[in-house]
């Protein structure tokens, strides 16, 4: 990767890679425009499903691709396969790290680590990275053409769009066609415009039943019609960012601007989380016992059980306090002018004592020695494994000395040394 991101330059501006703003730009029609805050919206809307498949991988949903990525990353793990369901995925302290980030850099290094896991399957990367170097400088709300692309690069595209970076018109679905007669909106599923569901056809009279299918006809038709014409896509505000690193100088606000701060922390241990965002409700059941959910809070409580599963997990003490702090209320953050920690005292110090009793067993490999005929063969080599370094335990009236792995052979050879004198002791 780092010699592709070498010669981007050359790829760029020597080559004669087309770029976006030539001849691209289709001229503003109503089918064509998309509006800015719909783009907004989708962005955000398909970043946090991806999230959520993070916390929550049995209620999300994503690709094989992205759950590549993640695995590749070490965002995620592969437990081990029960009987009951097959291999499970879970949220690794990596993970949750990633979770902690703010929006443009959990896009950035997802990104990064999706360039790397292209280039493991042995794809030229430097096509892609020369579209998302373009895109940086793509117009936010006009939409380019995709009617050249590889199938590489198509398939690149597709991956984009999962992400949020792209909003691109899918082909006619047989779910547009049933939402003309169930209430379902498949404006997310198929992007198109949703309408009003239409009785059952046969409540309808004759003379309006023919109607109605010519209608339907007409409107397959001309769907039909412009999904085959359209190949074009419009980049959101996440794939411009992306690349230029910059804010755009508006004045909309970020989903992580406005969720900056939700969190009250009691020192009787209850968390109020003042959101309705299932994400972020999502992460703090990872760490936390949920208690109650009303419209706009929800209450939770920091018990043992729930910070030694979220431990298992590999999520660390000090990344439950970080996300604790960085999404503090503003009424919390006033502790900070009267001298007193973000946190209470009391819950942060008995989160970090759960977290130490996970530590008071340390599991280390030693070779057993055992069975001397006498007390000053026992000394011997206890005296010699601790000049080493190497003894690990020992117990005199037992006759006990247990020395590490990589101390044994010196151990054991001195011992041959010294046995034929003596005679007796044994090794495990």
């Amino acid at each position: 990767m780092d010699n592709a991101l070498r010669h981007i330059d050359r790829l760029v501006f020597c080559s004669e890679t087309t770029w976006l703003d030539e001849q691209d730009i289709q001229s503003g029609t109503d089918r064509s425009t998309k509006k800015l805050d719909e783009l907004n919206n989708y962005s955000s809307t398909r970043w946090d499903c991806v999230l959520q498949y993070l916390v929550n991988p049995d209620r999300g949903q994503v690709t094989k691709d992205t759950l590549e990525v993640f695995l590749n990353a070490k965002l995620m793990k592969q437990s081990e396969p029960s009987t009951s369901s097959g291999q499970q995925n879970t949220i690794t302290g990596a993970g949750f790290q990633f979770l902690l980030m703010n929006r443009r850099s959990q896009v950035w290094f997802f990104i990064i680590h999706l360039l790397e896991t292209r280039q493991l399957r042995g794809e030229d990367i430097s096509e892609h990275l020369i579209f998302l170097f373009q895109l940086s400088f793509a117009t936010f709300g006009k939409d380019y053409s995709c009617e050249n692309f590889s199938s590489v690069k198509e398939n690149f595209l597709q991956h984009l769009r999962e992400l949020g970076l792209i909003w691109r018109k899918t082909g006619l679905t047989l779910g547009y066609v049933n939402a003309l007669f169930k209430s379902e909106d498949v404006h997310e599923k198929g992007n198109y415009r949703p309408i009003a569901p239409l009785p059952a056809l046969s409540e309808l009279p004759k003379f309006l039943l023919g109607i109605v299918l010519a209608i339907i006809a007409v409107i397959i038709i001309e769907e039909f019609y412009y999904s085959l014409k359209v190949t074009r896509y419009f980049p959101t505000k996440l794939a411009i960012e992306l690349a230029s690193g910059l804010n755009q100088g508006t004045n909309d606000q970020t989903n992580d601007d406005i969720q900056a701060g939700f969190l009250f922390v009691e020192t009787n241990y209850r968390i109020y989380a003042y959101t309705n965002n299932d994400l972020y409700l999502k992460i703090i059941e990872l760490f936390c016992k949920m208690l109650y959910r009303f419209p706009n809070m929800s209450v939770g409580i920091v018990t043992r059980q729930s910070i030694r599963k979220a431990l298992s997990n590999e999520i660390s003490a000090e990344l439950i306090l970080n996300f604790l702090k960085s999404h503090a209320h503003p009424q919390m953050r006033s502790r900070l002018m009267e001298q007193k920690p973000l946190i209470p005292t009391t819950v942060s110090d008995q989160i970090r004592l759960w977290e130490m009793e996970r530590d008071r067993i340390q599991d280390q490999e030693g070779m057993l020695y055992n069975q001397f005929l006498t007390q000053n063969d026992f000394e011997l080599v206890e005296k010699y494994a601790k000049d080493l370094g190497v003894l690990l335990w020992s117990s005199p009236p037992k006759r006990y000395v247990i020395v590490s792995k990589a101390g044994h052979d010196e151990v054991r050879r001195f011992w041959k040394q010294q046995r034929p004198k003596s005679g007796g002791g044994d090794v495990k």
